[in-house]
Protein backbone atom coordinates (compact mmCIF):
# COMPACT_ATOMS: atom_id res chain seq x y z
CA UNK A 1 0.00 0.00 0.00
CA UNK A 2 1.40 3.75 -1.24
CA UNK A 3 0.63 6.26 1.36
CA UNK A 4 -1.01 9.27 -0.95
CA UNK A 5 0.19 13.01 -1.15
CA UNK A 6 -2.97 15.28 -1.12
CA UNK A 7 -2.71 19.23 -1.09
CA UNK A 8 -3.62 19.39 2.76
CA UNK A 9 -1.10 17.59 3.45
CA UNK A 10 1.18 21.26 3.00
CA UNK A 11 0.07 20.76 7.49
CA UNK A 12 2.48 17.53 7.78
CA UNK A 13 5.71 17.31 6.00
CA UNK A 14 7.09 14.52 7.26
CA UNK A 15 3.73 12.45 6.00
CA UNK A 16 4.73 14.15 2.55
CA UNK A 17 7.91 12.57 2.51
CA UNK A 18 6.32 9.35 3.45
CA UNK A 19 3.86 9.89 0.77
CA UNK A 20 6.81 10.64 -1.92
CA UNK A 21 9.40 8.22 -0.71
CA UNK A 22 8.07 4.80 -0.35
CA UNK A 23 5.31 1.89 -0.09
CA UNK A 24 4.82 2.33 3.49
CA UNK A 25 3.51 -1.22 4.57
CA UNK A 26 5.88 -3.15 2.18
CA UNK A 27 8.59 -2.22 4.53
CA UNK A 28 9.88 -4.87 6.93
CA UNK A 29 8.26 -4.66 10.38
CA UNK A 30 10.97 -3.33 12.16
CA UNK A 31 11.74 -0.72 9.86
CA UNK A 32 7.67 -0.28 9.67
CA UNK A 33 7.94 0.46 13.61
CA UNK A 34 11.05 3.00 13.20
CA UNK A 35 8.68 4.92 10.80
CA UNK A 36 6.06 4.99 12.85
CA UNK A 37 7.73 5.72 16.05
CA UNK A 38 9.22 8.77 15.12
CA UNK A 39 5.94 10.03 13.60
CA UNK A 40 4.73 12.90 16.17
CA UNK A 41 0.51 12.25 16.80
CA UNK A 42 -0.96 14.23 14.52
CA UNK A 43 0.90 12.17 11.39
CA UNK A 44 -0.21 8.90 13.48
CA UNK A 45 -3.90 10.16 13.08
CA UNK A 46 -3.49 10.92 9.41
CA UNK A 47 -1.82 7.39 8.34
CA UNK A 48 -4.33 5.56 10.65
CA UNK A 49 -7.12 6.93 8.37
CA UNK A 50 -5.56 5.64 5.38
CA UNK A 51 -6.71 1.77 5.84
CA UNK A 52 -7.91 -0.50 8.76
CA UNK A 53 -4.26 -2.52 8.14
CA UNK A 54 -2.30 0.71 8.61
CA UNK A 55 -4.21 1.60 11.95
CA UNK A 56 -3.86 -2.13 14.09
CA UNK A 57 -0.11 -1.35 12.72
CA UNK A 58 0.22 2.10 14.65
CA UNK A 59 -1.90 0.86 17.58
CA UNK A 60 0.29 -2.93 17.58
CA UNK A 61 3.70 -0.61 17.36
CA UNK A 62 3.24 2.79 19.04
CA UNK A 63 3.36 2.11 22.89
CA UNK A 64 2.12 5.26 24.26
CA UNK A 65 2.65 5.44 27.90
CA UNK A 66 2.24 7.63 30.48
CA UNK A 67 0.12 10.28 28.11
CA UNK A 68 -2.26 12.85 29.57
CA UNK A 69 -5.58 13.24 27.93
CA UNK A 70 -7.82 15.94 28.37
CA UNK A 71 -11.21 16.41 26.46
CA UNK A 72 -13.62 19.11 26.71
CA UNK A 73 -16.81 19.57 25.24
CA UNK A 74 -19.14 22.83 25.27
CA UNK A 75 -20.43 24.03 21.77
CA UNK A 76 -17.16 23.16 20.46
CA UNK A 77 -15.45 19.76 21.40
CA UNK A 78 -11.52 20.05 22.06
CA UNK A 79 -9.21 17.38 23.19
CA UNK A 80 -5.34 18.12 24.23
CA UNK A 81 -3.24 15.45 24.66
CA UNK A 82 0.64 15.94 26.84
CA UNK A 83 3.29 13.91 27.99
CA UNK A 84 5.14 15.05 31.36
CA UNK A 85 3.38 19.05 31.09
CA UNK A 86 4.34 18.96 27.34
CA UNK A 87 1.62 19.46 24.58
CA UNK A 88 2.12 17.11 21.68
CA UNK A 89 -1.28 16.96 20.04
CA UNK A 90 -4.39 19.23 20.48
CA UNK A 91 -7.83 19.35 18.02
CA UNK A 92 -10.64 21.22 18.44
CA UNK A 93 -13.99 21.08 16.11
CA UNK A 94 -17.17 23.49 15.68
CA UNK A 95 -19.57 25.06 13.17
CA UNK A 96 -17.57 23.04 10.33
CA UNK A 97 -14.62 24.50 11.61
CA UNK A 98 -11.16 21.55 12.30
CA UNK A 99 -8.20 22.48 13.76
CA UNK A 100 -5.50 20.48 14.64
CA UNK A 101 -2.44 22.05 16.61
CA UNK A 102 -3.97 25.71 16.35
CA UNK A 103 -3.96 25.37 12.45
CA UNK A 104 -7.48 25.40 10.25
CA UNK A 105 -7.55 22.33 8.38
CA UNK A 106 -9.70 22.72 5.24
CA UNK A 107 -10.26 18.55 4.16
CA UNK A 108 -12.83 16.29 4.19
CA UNK A 109 -12.36 14.30 7.24
CA UNK A 110 -15.26 13.79 9.57
CA UNK A 111 -14.11 15.01 13.14
CA UNK A 112 -15.60 11.77 14.77
CA UNK A 113 -13.92 9.67 12.77
CA UNK A 114 -10.37 11.36 13.53
CA UNK A 115 -11.48 11.54 16.87
CA UNK A 116 -11.91 7.39 16.72
CA UNK A 117 -8.77 6.65 15.06
CA UNK A 118 -7.49 8.57 17.83
CA UNK A 119 -8.66 6.70 20.68
CA UNK A 120 -8.00 3.72 18.70
CA UNK A 121 -4.26 4.28 18.15
CA UNK A 122 -3.78 5.42 21.23
CA UNK A 123 -5.39 2.98 23.10
CA UNK A 124 -5.21 4.94 26.61
CA UNK A 125 -5.97 3.04 29.93
CA UNK A 126 -7.92 6.21 31.03
CA UNK A 127 -9.26 9.70 30.30
CA UNK A 128 -7.51 11.85 32.82
CA UNK A 129 -10.21 14.74 32.66
CA UNK A 130 -13.23 14.96 30.57
CA UNK A 131 -15.27 18.06 31.01
CA UNK A 132 -18.70 18.80 30.11
CA UNK A 133 -19.02 22.55 30.31
CA UNK A 134 -22.84 23.32 29.32
CA UNK A 135 -25.47 26.13 29.71
CA UNK A 136 -29.33 25.76 30.50
CA UNK A 137 -31.33 25.31 27.55
CA UNK A 138 -28.41 24.03 25.47
CA UNK A 139 -27.46 20.63 24.72
CA UNK A 140 -25.75 18.90 22.02
CA UNK A 141 -27.04 15.44 21.63
CA UNK A 142 -24.95 14.16 18.92
CA UNK A 143 -21.68 15.51 20.28
CA UNK A 144 -22.62 13.50 23.43
CA UNK A 145 -23.27 10.43 21.10
CA UNK A 146 -20.00 10.73 19.56
CA UNK A 147 -17.84 11.51 22.43
CA UNK A 148 -19.67 8.39 24.15
CA UNK A 149 -18.62 6.27 20.95
CA UNK A 150 -14.61 7.19 21.20
CA UNK A 151 -14.68 6.92 24.56
CA UNK A 152 -16.63 3.42 24.70
CA UNK A 153 -15.41 1.66 28.27
CA UNK A 154 -12.58 3.60 28.43
CA UNK A 155 -11.76 4.77 32.05
CA UNK A 156 -12.74 8.24 33.20
CA UNK A 157 -10.36 9.68 35.76
CA UNK A 158 -11.75 13.15 36.58
CA UNK A 159 -15.36 13.87 35.55
CA UNK A 160 -16.23 16.92 35.86
CA UNK A 161 -19.71 19.21 34.68
CA UNK A 162 -20.18 22.72 34.73
CA UNK A 163 -22.81 25.42 34.34
CA UNK A 164 -26.18 24.18 34.14
CA UNK A 165 -29.10 24.00 36.55
CA UNK A 166 -30.89 20.84 34.26
CA UNK A 167 -30.55 18.14 36.09
CA UNK A 168 -31.88 15.75 33.27
CA UNK A 169 -28.49 16.54 31.36
CA UNK A 170 -26.76 15.71 34.89
CA UNK A 171 -27.58 12.47 35.22
CA UNK A 172 -27.73 11.48 31.65
CA UNK A 173 -24.20 12.64 31.05
CA UNK A 174 -23.00 10.76 34.15
CA UNK A 175 -24.84 7.49 33.41
CA UNK A 176 -23.02 8.09 29.79
CA UNK A 177 -19.80 8.46 30.87
CA UNK A 178 -18.53 5.30 32.97
CA UNK A 179 -16.49 4.14 35.47
CA UNK A 180 -15.73 7.40 36.83
CA UNK A 181 -12.95 8.02 39.98
CA UNK A 182 -13.60 11.63 40.82
CA UNK A 183 -16.49 13.55 40.08
CA UNK A 184 -16.71 17.60 39.83
CA UNK A 185 -19.49 19.39 39.79
CA UNK A 186 -19.04 23.30 38.87
CA UNK A 187 -22.20 26.21 39.30
CA UNK A 188 -22.17 29.74 39.17
CA UNK A 189 -22.48 31.66 42.59
CA UNK A 190 -25.60 33.18 40.95
CA UNK A 191 -27.34 29.99 39.93
CA UNK A 192 -26.71 27.00 42.35
CA UNK A 193 -28.71 24.12 42.54
CA UNK A 194 -31.96 24.48 45.01
CA UNK A 195 -32.69 21.77 47.35
CA UNK A 196 -35.48 20.13 45.14
CA UNK A 197 -32.38 19.83 42.19
CA UNK A 198 -29.78 18.06 44.48
CA UNK A 199 -32.82 15.45 45.47
CA UNK A 200 -32.72 14.73 41.94
CA UNK A 201 -29.45 14.11 41.87
CA UNK A 202 -28.33 12.26 45.24
CA UNK A 203 -28.36 8.50 43.51
CA UNK A 204 -25.07 10.63 41.88
CA UNK A 205 -23.92 12.44 44.76
CA UNK A 206 -24.42 9.52 46.98
CA UNK A 207 -22.00 7.04 44.88
CA UNK A 208 -18.37 6.49 46.35
CA UNK A 209 -15.53 8.24 44.39
CA UNK A 210 -12.54 8.96 44.92
CA UNK A 211 -13.06 12.74 45.02
CA UNK A 212 -16.12 14.18 44.98
CA UNK A 213 -16.22 18.41 44.74
CA UNK A 214 -19.63 20.02 44.31
CA UNK A 215 -20.41 23.77 44.21
CA UNK A 216 -24.15 23.34 45.47
CA UNK A 217 -25.88 24.67 48.73
CA UNK A 218 -26.02 21.26 50.08
CA UNK A 219 -27.29 20.73 53.58
CA UNK A 220 -26.08 18.97 56.52
CA UNK A 221 -28.24 16.32 55.45
CA UNK A 222 -26.76 16.08 52.11
CA UNK A 223 -23.33 16.16 52.91
CA UNK A 224 -23.77 13.46 55.53
CA UNK A 225 -25.28 11.41 52.59
CA UNK A 226 -21.75 12.31 50.72
CA UNK A 227 -19.47 9.29 50.46
CA UNK A 228 -15.58 8.96 49.45
CA UNK A 229 -12.81 9.25 51.21
CA UNK A 230 -12.12 12.88 49.94
CA UNK A 231 -15.61 15.01 49.92
CA UNK A 232 -15.00 19.06 49.05
CA UNK A 233 -18.20 21.16 49.39
CA UNK A 234 -18.87 24.98 48.94
CA UNK A 235 -21.99 25.71 50.09
CA UNK A 236 -23.87 28.69 51.94
CA UNK A 237 -26.07 26.55 53.64
CA UNK A 238 -23.90 24.76 55.94
CA UNK A 239 -24.11 26.31 59.26
CA UNK A 240 -21.16 26.23 62.59
CA UNK A 241 -23.75 23.80 63.91
CA UNK A 242 -23.95 21.90 61.57
CA UNK A 243 -20.24 21.71 60.60
CA UNK A 244 -19.93 20.75 64.64
CA UNK A 245 -22.32 18.09 64.33
CA UNK A 246 -20.52 16.84 60.99
CA UNK A 247 -17.42 16.35 62.49
CA UNK A 248 -18.93 15.02 66.02
CA UNK A 249 -20.34 12.26 63.69
CA UNK A 250 -17.05 11.79 61.54
CA UNK A 251 -15.42 11.48 65.31
CA UNK A 252 -17.69 9.14 66.39
CA UNK A 253 -16.82 6.62 63.32
CA UNK A 254 -19.85 7.92 60.87
CA UNK A 255 -17.48 7.98 58.12
CA UNK A 256 -14.39 5.70 58.18
CA UNK A 257 -13.13 5.96 54.47
CA UNK A 258 -12.90 9.70 54.88
CA UNK A 259 -9.57 11.17 54.36
CA UNK A 260 -10.29 15.03 53.73
CA UNK A 261 -13.19 17.38 54.48
CA UNK A 262 -12.80 20.63 52.61
CA UNK A 263 -15.87 22.94 53.29
CA UNK A 264 -16.11 27.05 51.69
CA UNK A 265 -18.51 29.12 51.71
CA UNK A 266 -18.40 31.87 48.81
CA UNK A 267 -20.21 34.57 50.74
CA UNK A 268 -18.19 37.15 51.52
CA UNK A 269 -20.91 37.93 54.66
CA UNK A 270 -20.36 34.59 56.23
CA UNK A 271 -17.15 33.80 58.29
CA UNK A 272 -16.53 30.40 60.06
CA UNK A 273 -16.68 30.81 63.77
CA UNK A 274 -13.30 28.59 64.66
CA UNK A 275 -14.75 28.54 68.38
CA UNK A 276 -18.91 27.37 67.33
CA UNK A 277 -17.60 24.92 64.96
CA UNK A 278 -15.02 23.33 67.74
CA UNK A 279 -17.39 23.25 70.45
CA UNK A 280 -18.07 20.61 72.49
CA UNK A 281 -15.17 18.24 70.87
CA UNK A 282 -11.99 17.54 71.88
CA UNK A 283 -9.02 19.37 70.55
CA UNK A 284 -5.37 20.52 70.30
CA UNK A 285 -3.65 23.45 69.49
CA UNK A 286 -0.61 22.77 67.75
CA UNK A 287 3.02 24.30 68.14
CA UNK A 288 2.78 27.42 65.75
CA UNK A 289 6.03 26.40 64.83
CA UNK A 290 5.07 22.79 63.60
CA UNK A 291 4.87 23.14 59.77
CA UNK A 292 2.84 20.90 57.11
CA UNK A 293 1.41 21.00 53.55
CA UNK A 294 -2.61 20.18 53.10
CA UNK A 295 -4.02 19.69 50.29
CA UNK A 296 -5.73 23.09 48.60
CA UNK A 297 -3.86 25.06 51.31
CA UNK A 298 -0.32 24.24 50.67
CA UNK A 299 2.17 25.36 53.57
CA UNK A 300 0.21 26.03 56.67
CA UNK A 301 1.72 26.16 60.82
CA UNK A 302 0.60 25.21 63.62
CA UNK A 303 -2.82 23.60 63.11
CA UNK A 304 -5.51 22.37 65.16
CA UNK A 305 -5.89 18.30 66.02
CA UNK A 306 -8.98 16.18 66.99
CA UNK A 307 -8.79 12.39 67.46
CA UNK A 308 -10.77 10.09 65.32
CA UNK A 309 -11.71 6.49 65.74
CA UNK A 310 -9.41 3.70 66.18
CA UNK A 311 -6.57 6.29 67.74
CA UNK A 312 -6.56 8.24 64.23
CA UNK A 313 -5.31 11.97 64.52
CA UNK A 314 -6.71 14.94 62.07
CA UNK A 315 -5.78 18.22 61.61
CA UNK A 316 -7.99 20.88 60.95
CA UNK A 317 -7.04 24.47 59.48
CA UNK A 318 -9.44 27.51 59.06
CA UNK A 319 -9.10 29.88 56.29
CA UNK A 320 -10.75 33.54 55.38
CA UNK A 321 -9.06 34.96 52.04
CA UNK A 322 -11.59 35.15 49.54
CA UNK A 323 -13.65 32.50 50.53
CA UNK A 324 -14.08 31.37 54.43
CA UNK A 325 -14.01 27.78 54.81
CA UNK A 326 -12.47 24.42 57.01
CA UNK A 327 -10.45 21.93 55.96
CA UNK A 328 -9.34 18.55 57.88
CA UNK A 329 -7.15 16.21 56.33
CA UNK A 330 -6.02 12.64 58.15
CA UNK A 331 -2.77 12.18 59.20
CA UNK A 332 -0.61 10.30 57.28
CA UNK A 333 -2.86 10.42 54.39
CA UNK A 334 -1.87 11.83 50.59
CA UNK A 335 -3.85 15.16 52.14
CA UNK A 336 -1.19 15.91 54.34
CA UNK A 337 2.40 15.85 54.96
CA UNK A 338 4.34 17.37 58.19
CA UNK A 339 7.50 19.09 56.96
Amino acid sequence: MYCTAHSHSAHFPALVMIALSFPLLSLPLDNLKDVFRNMKITELTCCSLLSTKTKHFIRHFCIFKELYLYVEVDYALEYNISFQGVLLHSCSHTDGEFCIDEKEIKWRVDPSSWFNNLMYILNPPKINHLYFQLADGYFDEQQCQMVKESLNKIQIFDFSIGYTTETNHITKLFTTFTPINDFTLHQNVSQLLNSSQLSQLRPILSQEFQRISVKADLSLNELLLTEGPFIKITSALLTNKEINVFLKHWMDGLKPELKYLCLRNDRTDCVFNPTAILEGIPHELAPSERRFCMRDLGLKFGGIDIHLTQGIKATIVFFNSLTSGICVAVHNSEYLSFK
